[in-house]
């Protein structure tokens, strides 16, 4: 079975979760082997050495995670242009560690940032997380490439030996450069037309590596203690593109919340159009789409020469799924300017504060 390492990024919430703390304790890892991974712990000299104060009642767990082609983008991106203090994607560069490893590194700011390589990592670390940390998870940022109803990643270790998902492993053993490259290819429109002909579906079928609605039930029902992972009224936001989009995206925020919120309580947010992630977006993934002819050619003769997301960014969309009235609901929220990313109240007031800074809804719609 092929481990490629994962990456994850950590940081502590007060009880309530109304903000993200902007002095977040350092997680007390304990080292040594256990049912996962050796995690190494690296501490940068901006970081006491001391052992962490005891945690307060209470205390909450906001984790960002990231696949390993992401990441590399992240990687390569921030060295040429470097995130700056305050910037989201900084938790979100990987560290390329390779196949069998995993690395958890202490930022600053209190963070730990690891590196997923398929969706069975990514839960079973989440459990550890929580676990070693005594606390339940408040928000879990995920950023990866999306299409409608999935996530460009392999579900487990088996799928990524398969030949459907060796384009993907191909791109994470590759030099961050590939993934950087990829990122900003031009956008063709016939290739958008058969996405949102895709989303139509509940279930679409893609001839290459999607972890969709099924492989998430599928994967979450073997994790054992998943359930007990977050806390009531936690968020998952997907920041990957189209994940949300038509049919096929309200299947998926759907199978993602039964699976990780199996009691209900949560809720989980993909956006329904392309994404933006690099380092002119500082307040977190924002969003671009097709409009017409002309705004598609002007998009493909620039996004690639000058690589800089925000030149492009629109307002967008997001597919929520709620637990309400004893079951699940999904609807969708438009006139975003950035995905939100922190603990903000959802969709229930006019301005809400999030990890990245402040954001507007404009009224649902169901």
């Amino acid at each position: 079975m092929r481990k490629y390492g994962f990456a994850l990024a950590v940081a502590l919430l007060p009880a309530g979760f109304a903000s993200l703390s902007a002095t977040a304790q350092p997680l007390n890892w304990d080292g040594g082997p256990d049912f996962l991974v050796q995690l190494h712990v690296r501490r940068r000299a901006s970081v006491s050495a001391a052992a962490p104060a005891p945690k307060p009642a209470g205390q909450l767990l906001v984790v960002d995670a990231v696949d390993t082609v992401m990441g590399n983008f992240h990687r390569y991106d921030n060295e040429r242009h470097p995130y700056g203090a305050g910037n989201f994607w900084a938790d979100f560069i990987g560290h390329g560690y390779g196949p069998g490893s995993a690395f958890a590194r202490q930022d600053a700011d209190g963070a730990v940032t690891i590196e997923f390589s398929d969706l069975e990592d990514l839960l079973k670390t989440l459990v550890e997380v929580s676990r070693k940390e005594h606390a339940q998870i408040a928000v879990l940022n995920i950023n990866a490439h999306g299409r409608p109803g999935g996530n460009w990643f392999p579900p487990d270790g088996e799928a990524a030996d398969e030949d459907e998902c060796q384009s993907w492993v191909q791109t994470a053993e590759a030099s961050d450069a590939v993934s950087y490259r990829m990122y900003y290819s031009e956008v063709s429109k016939s290739y958008t037309m058969s996405l949102r002909r895709s989303s139509t579906r509940a279930k679409p079928h893609y001839f290459e590596c999607v972890t969709g609605a099924g492989d998430w039930r599928r994967v979450a029902s073997r994790v054992k203690g998943l359930s007990t992972v977050f806390a009531p009224g936690a968020q998952v936001h997907f920041d990957s593109c189209l994940t949300g989009l038509g049919k096929a995206g309200e299947t998926f925020v759907e199978a993602v919340a039964e699976a990780l919120f199996p009691e209900g309580g949560g809720n989980v947010l993909a956006a329904t159009d392309y994404g933006l992630s690099d380092w002119s977006m500082p307040r977190g993934m924002g969003f671009w789409d097709y409009q017409n002819d002309a705004q598609l050619l002007r998009f493909n003769r620039l996004y690639p020469r000058d690589r800089k997301d925000s030149e492009f960014a629109q307002t967008g969309g997001v597919r929520v799924a709620r637990y309400q009235n004893g079951s699940w609901t999904t609807f969708s929220v438009q006139g975003l300017s950035v995905m939100p990313a922190g603990a903000e109240p959802l969709l229930s007031v006019g301005t809400a504060a999030s990890k990245a800074g402040n954001l507007s809804y404009n009224n649902p719609v169901h």
